[in-house]
């Protein structure tokens, strides 16, 4: 069988074609770069035992006593194979009589670093390199996925321990990308720390200043800041007179002035002229606009009003009192500011009036008295 697959052999090209695959039969078996598989007896590194000893010709017995002469026995060469279309050239070319040609040097086929018995063909790739599918892209891949969140992680803590250890980062990115300040933003920023680190303080109150002139009018219509300068006075009807005194503007007034007393006239009134009020006396022949002179009383003290308007922290020192109208009086008494009040003061209950109320006062707040020749304000 060995002699009859010797290569080159008719017998080697029939077991060559019969044997040849598209797929591996079984172990041994190798692939060729013409994408076929072979047996392992095909292989060039296959072991094979040493042709036989070619068969001895018998001859005659001998006739006489001297043996004929041998005629030495030549060995049979094989054709070479028709190559066919389509089909790798033979590994060997066939040996010549006497000679034998180089044979031609074969391609590695896939599993052995060794020549290939079919000549013409080219190293063969693993079928694992040449039929397997492309890889995917990496951000289609399951686990880039699920290490890009790690990663993102460790990169934050690094950024965050960075700022930390360094604490003037941050520091010094804002100030290179923020405008240098000036001297003027420097005194503007340190006057408002002054401003919120000083401990919260009442607003003050302009102590009263004397801006008003002496004045005596008639009955008759006047205008404030023509007829009578613009501040505040104490308005007086003359001796033994009585009558209407009204101011519409700013501030309003609605008063009966005399000197002979009665339930709801009053013998002066404190009044606030402003430029452009309007003044009218009615039944007097004489009023005087004399200005207020008293100085401020910022004190919390027992302290006497009468009609008119007050200012706390001016004309009464801001705190808590009970306000009692005089014996006998009977008037309103409203107070406009933080705490407002509006009460009647006065003796008759079946009136609604009120013997007094107890009131609290914050700078600022204004006091107005009508009707009234005298309130005690109480302090508490």
């Amino acid at each position: 069988m060995w002699q009859d697959l010797s290569r080159g052999g008719v017998q080697y090209e029939r077991v060559r074609r019969k044997s040849v695959s598209d797929l591996s039969r079984g172990p041994g078996w190798w692939q060729a770069s013409d994408d076929k598989w072979y047996p392992p007896e095909l292989r060039p590194d296959f072991p094979r035992p040493p042709p036989p000893s070619p068969p001895l010709r018998p001859t005659a017995p001998p006739t006489s006593g001297t043996a004929p002469a041998r005629t030495p026995d030549i060995p049979r060469i094989p054709a070479a194979p028709r190559q066919q279309r389509g089909e790798p050239t033979a590994a060997y070319l066939p040996e010549s009589r006497g000679q034998q040609s180089a044979p031609s040097p074969a391609p590695a086929f896939a599993d052995s670093p060794a020549t290939s018995p079919i000549p013409g063909l080219l190293p063969a790739k693993p079928r694992h390199a040449r039929h397997a599918a492309p890889k995917p892209p990496i951000y289609k891949r399951g686990w880039a996925w699920g290490i890009a969140p790690v990663v993102l992680i460790v990169i934050i803590a690094v950024a965050a321990g960075g700022s930390k250890n360094n604490p003037n980062t941050l520091a010094t990115t804002t100030t290179s990308a923020a405008r240098a300040p000036t001297a003027a933003t420097a005194t503007t920023a340190l006057a408002q720390h002054a401003t919120q680190s000083a401990p919260p303080t009442t607003a003050a109150i302009p102590s009263q200043q004397v801006r008003a002139t002496l004045v005596t009018l008639g009955a008759g219509t006047f205008t404030g800041g023509k007829d009578v300068v613009a501040g505040l006075y104490n308005v007086k009807p003359g001796a033994g007179q009585s009558g209407n005194f009204i101011v519409t503007g700013s501030d309003s007034y609605n008063e009966v002035l005399g000197t002979n007393g009665g339930i709801g006239v009053v013998p002066m009134v404190r009044v606030k002229i402003s430029n452009g009020d309007k003044i009218q006396i009615s039944g007097l022949r004489a009023v005087t606009f004399a200005p207020v002179s008293t100085p401020s009383i910022t004190s919390h003290a027992t302290t006497d009003l009468y009609a008119g308007t007050w200012t706390v922290g001016q004309d009464i020192g801001a705190g808590r009192y009970l306000a009692t109208p005089g014996a006998g009086q009977s008037g309103t008494f409203i107070v406009s500011g933080t705490d407002s009040y509006s009460e009647i003061l006065g003796g008759d209950a079946s009136r609604g009036e009120m013997p007094s109320v107890t009131v609290s006062l914050s700078n600022g707040d204004v006091i107005q008295i009508s009707g009234l020749s005298k309130v005690v304000m109480t302090a508490q």
